[in-house]
C-alpha cells in the first residue's frame, strides 16, 4: 500500500492524464527484473536486501553506481542483456519518440503499444518483455474512489 500510495497510484493517475490530454502516444512500463542487486537497502547489514524490485532499481540498469553495485561483467549476462535492452528502450525514446519503434530479436521482438484511457497498456520489463493491460486495476480503482479528480481536472476547456 505504501508504494501504491506514493509512487504507483500517481504515475497511472499521471499516465491516464497525459494520454487523456496530450496528443503524443504516452508508453508506460512496469519494470519487473530482479537482478541481483537493489536499491533497498537495510543499514543493520549494510547492504541490499533481496525483497522484489522496487522504485528506483531500473536506474541500476542505466547508471552505474560503484559505490552501492559492481559493474556487471561477462559473468552476469543476464544483467548486462538488461543493460542493453534498458538502454536501447529509452535511446529510441528520446530519438524518434517510440521506445520500440521496430520489433526486433534484441528486444524480443514485441511490439510496444501506447497507453490509452480505454486500454491503458503497458510493457512488462522482466526478464522478457511483454505487453499488458491495466496495471493494478483493482488496487487503483480503490486510489481512485480515495482521491477523485476535481471538476476542474476533467473539464477539456483551459481555465
Amino acid at each position: 500500500m505504501y508504494a501504491d500510495a506514493h509512487i504507483g497510484f500517481a504515475v497511472n493517475r499521471a499516465a491516464k492524464l497525459f494520454a487523456e490530454y496530450n496528443n503524443n502516444s504516452v508508453y508506460y512500463y512496469r519494470f519487473s527484473y530482479q537482478g541481483r542487486y537493489s536499491n533497498f537497502y537495510t543499514p543493520e547489514s549494510n547492504k541490499t536486501a533481496p525483497y522484489g524490485v522496487v522504485h528506483f532499481d531500473d536506474l541500476i540498469y542505466l547508471f552505474h553506481n560503484d559505490k552501492l553495485f559492481p559493474l556487471f561483467k561477462e559473468t552476469s549476462p543476464t544483467e548486462i542483456e538488461m543493460v542493453a535492452k534498458y538502454t536501447t528502450i529509452l535511446y529510441n525514446f528520446a530519438k524518434t519518440g517510440n521506445p520500440i519503434p521496430t520489433p526486433n530479436e534484441k528486444l524480443d521482438n514485441i511490439k510496444w503499444e501506447p497507453f490509452t484511457v480505454k486500454e491503458q497498456k503497458y510493457m512488462e520489463i522482466g526478464n522478457k518483455l511483454s505487453m499488458h493491460e491495466k496495471l493494478h486495476e483493482k488496487r487503483f480503482s480503490e486510489w481512485e474512489k480515495l482521491y477523485p479528480l476535481s471538476i476542474y481536472t476533467k473539464n477539456k476547456q483551459s481555465h
